[in-house]
């Protein structure tokens, strides 16, 4: 009797147990059966890896557009220039000397003199037209006096005509002098120094000067296309460094024919960077969800294509 009672509450007991047991198996497994299917249904961001261009892609690299010896250079390497700022001269004296003489000889004294010489004819020209009438003058003085005063018109245009040749003259001196001091063409910051007081240069050789511009940088990605098919220029992208400060970045251009042989698209973004951050450097995309999921729609898609 003993044992058939306790043969009866180990059942009770075991019976309870596995009844616990099944709630419990279940309480456990409701919060993971939720988390998956909220993972399901979230949709996580994509990030790509890309690099840091200057503002103009390249370096801008800077040479004299006539041959000639360096007298001063006026920067140095790492040094912040202004657009418009002089960068460096070649030895002018010649051409300095050159001008002045131009410059000289382009004045207006030809041509107030001959205008003073047709003031002369003129009155000649008066003088005879008055004597023809009075009959103390021949046709013949006539008719010359009224040449020479025409000749003396004439004369005038053809020296205004020299004056401008003259100062044309001066313009293209000057325009040599000027070819002979190099400039800066942006904002930017001096990469390299390559020429040096003293040394010839044309523009057969290197680069005297490379300045790049780093404010703003361009972000240069590699998208698979059909991600790079759902941006449009404009469009604000998060970047990142460290993928942990993330900065805004605007589209700024799509490539008008993306690689078909691995279906990938050049994107550019525009960055600011006040901070002065070389180029160069990786930088991280956070791309938004709809782009990953267009990927993953896409992978999927060539995924069943290649099994058939």
């Amino acid at each position: 009797m003993r044992n058939m009672l306790e043969l009866k509450l180990r059942g009770k007991i075991a019976a309870v147990a596995s009844a616990l047991g099944i709630l419990a198996l279940c309480v456990g497994l409701s919060p993971l059966a939720r988390g998956g299917a909220g993972a399901a249904a979230a949709t996580e961001t994509a990030i790509e890896v890309g690099l840091t261009k200057p503002a103009d892609l390249k370096p801008r690299e800077l040479r004299f557009k006539i041959q000639g010896m360096i007298r001063e250079t006026l920067v140095h390497e790492g040094d912040h220039v202004k657009k418009g700022q002089l960068l460096m001269r070649q030895d002018d004296s010649e051409e300095q000397a050159e001008l002045k003489i131009l410059q000289q000889d382009a004045t207006d004294i030809r041509i107030q003199g001959a205008k003073l010489q047709s003031k002369v004819k003129q009155a000649e020209l008066k003088r005879i037209k008055k004597l023809f009438g009075e009959e103390n003058s021949s046709e013949a003085e006539l008719e010359k006096a009224q040449a020479e005063a025409d000749l003396a018109e004439l004369n005038i245009i053809q020296e205004e005509h020299d004056l401008l040749t003259k100062q044309a003259k001066v313009d293209k001196q000057q325009l040599i002098i000027n070819k002979m001091s190099l400039v800066s063409p942006m904002d930017g910051l001096i990469q390299s120094v390559d020429a040096h007081v003293g040394e010839m240069v044309d523009p057969a050789k290197p680069p005297v000067i490379t300045i790049v511009e780093n404010n703003p940088v361009v972000v240069d990605v590699n998208l698979p296309s059909a991600m790079s098919q759902l941006l449009k220029p404009g469009q604000t992208l998060r970047v990142s460094y460290d993928q942990k400060e993330w900065k805004p970045a605007k589209v700024s251009y799509l490539a008008p024919m993306a690689d078909s042989s691995a279906f990938m698209q050049a994107v550019h973004l525009t960055l600011d960077n006040p901070e002065g951050r070389p180029s160069g450097l990786k930088i991280f995309v956070e791309l938004p969800p709809e782009l990953a999921d267009a990927q993953k729609a896409d992978a999927e898609k060539t995924s069943r294509v290649t099994d058939k």
